[in-house]
């Protein structure tokens, strides 16, 4: 997996199970990348931050075994 790719599609989550409420909002986002597609966690959303498919993006590091992602 390349270390950059490109918002396919995601989706603004204002509810969540007791594991991530302190994590809301939060973005789940299907990043293409190298001609290959994952589903990730955006880690520096911010409700003040412009984001929309398209917006490039940089692996961030990862959870619980799930890539992390941030918008550049």
């Amino acid at each position: 997996m390349s270390q950059k790719g490109k918002i396919y599609t995601f989706s603004i989550l204002s509810a969540a199970s007791e594991d991530f409420v302190a994590k809301l909002p939060y973005v789940i986002a299907i990043i293409e990348s190298d001609g290959k597609r994952f589903l990730t966690r955006i880690d520096n959303y911010n409700e003040n931050m412009k984001i929309e498919v398209g917006s490039e993006v940089e692996l961030a590091g990862e959870e619980n075994g799930v890539p992390l992602c941030k918008v550049v």
